[in-house]
Protein backbone atom coordinates (compact mmCIF):
# COMPACT_ATOMS: atom_id res chain seq x y z
CA UNK A 1 0.00 0.00 0.00
CA UNK A 2 1.36 3.40 -0.99
CA UNK A 3 -0.08 6.62 0.43
CA UNK A 4 1.20 9.79 -1.25
CA UNK A 5 0.99 13.07 0.72
CA UNK A 6 1.03 16.16 -1.48
CA UNK A 7 0.65 19.92 -1.28
CA UNK A 8 2.61 23.09 -1.88
CA UNK A 9 5.48 24.17 0.35
CA UNK A 10 4.18 24.97 3.84
CA UNK A 11 1.09 22.75 3.66
CA UNK A 12 2.37 20.41 6.39
CA UNK A 13 3.37 17.40 4.26
CA UNK A 14 6.48 16.40 6.20
CA UNK A 15 4.80 16.42 9.60
CA UNK A 16 1.62 14.70 8.41
CA UNK A 17 3.54 12.07 6.41
CA UNK A 18 5.84 11.23 9.28
CA UNK A 19 3.09 11.06 11.90
CA UNK A 20 0.64 9.19 9.65
CA UNK A 21 3.30 6.57 8.92
CA UNK A 22 3.69 6.01 12.69
CA UNK A 23 -0.09 5.82 13.21
CA UNK A 24 -0.49 3.24 10.42
CA UNK A 25 2.80 1.41 11.13
CA UNK A 26 3.99 2.16 7.57
CA UNK A 27 7.46 3.19 6.45
CA UNK A 28 7.97 6.96 6.07
CA UNK A 29 9.69 7.88 2.83
CA UNK A 30 10.60 11.40 1.74
CA UNK A 31 11.47 12.08 -1.88
CA UNK A 32 14.02 12.78 -3.09
CA UNK A 33 15.86 10.34 -0.89
CA UNK A 34 18.50 8.24 -2.54
CA UNK A 35 19.92 10.77 -4.96
CA UNK A 36 19.60 13.86 -2.75
CA UNK A 37 23.37 14.23 -2.38
CA UNK A 38 23.69 14.98 -6.11
CA UNK A 39 20.49 17.02 -6.60
CA UNK A 40 22.29 20.33 -7.18
CA UNK A 41 24.10 18.78 -10.16
CA UNK A 42 20.72 18.68 -11.93
CA UNK A 43 19.86 22.34 -11.33
CA UNK A 44 21.11 23.53 -14.73
CA UNK A 45 17.66 23.08 -16.32
CA UNK A 46 14.11 22.19 -15.34
CA UNK A 47 14.25 19.19 -17.69
CA UNK A 48 17.31 17.88 -15.86
CA UNK A 49 15.59 18.42 -12.50
CA UNK A 50 12.48 16.61 -13.76
CA UNK A 51 14.68 13.67 -14.79
CA UNK A 52 16.39 13.69 -11.38
CA UNK A 53 13.06 13.55 -9.52
CA UNK A 54 11.52 10.91 -11.78
CA UNK A 55 14.61 8.71 -11.38
CA UNK A 56 14.42 9.08 -7.62
CA UNK A 57 10.69 8.22 -7.67
CA UNK A 58 11.51 4.96 -9.46
CA UNK A 59 13.52 3.73 -6.47
CA UNK A 60 10.78 3.14 -3.90
CA UNK A 61 11.28 0.27 -1.47
CA UNK A 62 8.74 -2.54 -1.18
CA UNK A 63 6.13 -2.54 1.54
CA UNK A 64 3.59 -0.18 3.05
CA UNK A 65 4.74 3.41 2.55
CA UNK A 66 3.66 6.93 3.38
CA UNK A 67 5.40 9.24 0.92
CA UNK A 68 6.24 12.87 1.56
CA UNK A 69 5.92 14.02 -2.08
CA UNK A 70 6.06 11.76 -5.09
CA UNK A 71 4.93 11.74 -8.70
CA UNK A 72 2.27 14.48 -8.50
CA UNK A 73 4.80 16.93 -7.07
CA UNK A 74 7.25 16.13 -9.83
CA UNK A 75 4.68 16.74 -12.57
CA UNK A 76 3.01 19.77 -10.95
CA UNK A 77 6.17 21.71 -10.07
CA UNK A 78 7.93 21.01 -13.36
CA UNK A 79 4.85 21.75 -15.46
CA UNK A 80 4.88 25.26 -14.00
CA UNK A 81 8.66 25.66 -14.15
CA UNK A 82 8.76 24.69 -17.82
CA UNK A 83 5.23 24.99 -19.29
CA UNK A 84 6.38 24.32 -22.85
CA UNK A 85 7.35 20.78 -21.78
CA UNK A 86 4.25 20.17 -19.66
CA UNK A 87 2.75 17.58 -22.02
CA UNK A 88 6.09 15.76 -22.34
CA UNK A 89 6.37 15.50 -18.55
CA UNK A 90 2.82 14.18 -18.30
CA UNK A 91 3.26 11.70 -21.15
CA UNK A 92 6.54 10.31 -19.84
CA UNK A 93 5.18 9.99 -16.30
CA UNK A 94 2.05 8.22 -17.55
CA UNK A 95 4.15 5.77 -19.58
CA UNK A 96 6.40 5.05 -16.59
CA UNK A 97 3.35 4.44 -14.38
CA UNK A 98 1.66 2.25 -17.01
CA UNK A 99 4.87 0.25 -17.54
CA UNK A 100 5.29 -0.30 -13.77
CA UNK A 101 8.61 1.56 -13.61
CA UNK A 102 6.95 4.02 -11.24
CA UNK A 103 4.68 2.55 -8.58
CA UNK A 104 1.13 3.86 -8.70
CA UNK A 105 0.01 5.10 -5.27
CA UNK A 106 -3.16 3.64 -3.79
CA UNK A 107 -4.24 6.83 -2.02
CA UNK A 108 -3.27 10.48 -2.49
CA UNK A 109 -3.87 12.99 0.29
CA UNK A 110 -3.67 16.60 -0.86
CA UNK A 111 -3.13 19.14 1.91
CA UNK A 112 -4.69 22.46 0.93
CA UNK A 113 -3.41 25.63 2.56
CA UNK A 114 -4.19 29.32 2.11
CA UNK A 115 -1.46 31.73 1.10
CA UNK A 116 -1.68 33.43 4.50
CA UNK A 117 -1.34 30.17 6.47
CA UNK A 118 1.39 28.87 4.19
CA UNK A 119 3.45 32.05 4.56
CA UNK A 120 3.09 32.02 8.34
CA UNK A 121 4.11 28.36 8.61
CA UNK A 122 7.21 28.91 6.51
CA UNK A 123 8.12 31.98 8.59
CA UNK A 124 7.72 29.98 11.83
CA UNK A 125 10.01 27.16 10.76
CA UNK A 126 12.80 29.74 10.50
CA UNK A 127 14.60 28.04 7.62
CA UNK A 128 14.17 27.78 3.90
CA UNK A 129 13.31 24.31 2.62
CA UNK A 130 12.80 25.29 -0.97
CA UNK A 131 13.82 28.07 -3.32
CA UNK A 132 10.08 28.61 -3.89
CA UNK A 133 9.07 29.13 -0.25
CA UNK A 134 8.54 32.87 -0.77
CA UNK A 135 7.24 32.82 -4.35
CA UNK A 136 3.48 33.10 -3.83
CA UNK A 137 2.67 33.47 -7.52
CA UNK A 138 4.61 30.33 -8.46
CA UNK A 139 3.15 28.26 -5.61
CA UNK A 140 -0.35 29.44 -6.53
CA UNK A 141 0.21 28.10 -10.06
CA UNK A 142 1.56 24.82 -8.66
CA UNK A 143 -1.51 24.51 -6.43
CA UNK A 144 -3.76 24.98 -9.48
CA UNK A 145 -1.79 22.31 -11.36
CA UNK A 146 -2.10 19.85 -8.44
CA UNK A 147 -5.87 20.36 -8.37
CA UNK A 148 -6.12 19.89 -12.14
CA UNK A 149 -4.13 16.64 -12.00
CA UNK A 150 -6.31 15.34 -9.17
CA UNK A 151 -9.56 16.35 -10.89
CA UNK A 152 -8.62 14.47 -14.06
CA UNK A 153 -7.38 11.41 -12.08
CA UNK A 154 -3.93 11.72 -13.66
CA UNK A 155 -2.61 8.78 -11.63
CA UNK A 156 -5.55 6.54 -12.65
CA UNK A 157 -6.33 5.45 -9.10
CA UNK A 158 -10.00 6.51 -9.10
CA UNK A 159 -11.19 9.88 -7.89
CA UNK A 160 -12.51 8.32 -4.68
CA UNK A 161 -8.88 7.60 -3.69
CA UNK A 162 -7.89 11.26 -3.62
CA UNK A 163 -8.45 12.98 -0.30
CA UNK A 164 -8.35 16.77 0.06
CA UNK A 165 -7.77 18.11 3.55
CA UNK A 166 -8.03 21.86 4.10
CA UNK A 167 -5.35 22.43 6.74
CA UNK A 168 -6.13 26.08 7.44
CA UNK A 169 -8.39 25.62 10.46
CA UNK A 170 -6.76 22.61 12.06
CA UNK A 171 -3.65 21.98 14.12
CA UNK A 172 -1.03 19.53 12.89
CA UNK A 173 -2.23 16.60 14.97
CA UNK A 174 -5.84 17.23 13.93
CA UNK A 175 -4.78 17.03 10.29
CA UNK A 176 -3.03 13.70 10.99
CA UNK A 177 -6.23 12.42 12.64
CA UNK A 178 -8.31 13.54 9.64
CA UNK A 179 -5.88 11.83 7.25
CA UNK A 180 -5.92 8.60 9.27
CA UNK A 181 -9.73 8.53 9.38
CA UNK A 182 -9.94 9.20 5.64
CA UNK A 183 -7.46 6.40 4.85
CA UNK A 184 -9.32 4.00 7.14
CA UNK A 185 -12.56 4.95 5.40
CA UNK A 186 -11.13 4.15 1.97
CA UNK A 187 -9.65 0.87 3.21
CA UNK A 188 -13.05 -0.12 4.62
CA UNK A 189 -14.58 0.30 1.15
CA UNK A 190 -11.92 -1.79 -0.61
Amino acid sequence: MIIEIEGVDGAGKSFVSNELSKELDFEFYKTPKRLKAVREKFDFSSDARFTFYILDCSELPEGNLVLDRYVLSTVAYHSILNPENRESYRTLTTELLDDGILKRPDIVIYLSVSECSRTERIRQRNETYSRYDNDSFFLGKVDECFKELIKEDFLKIGTENYINIDTNNFGKTEVVDLAKKAVEGILTWK
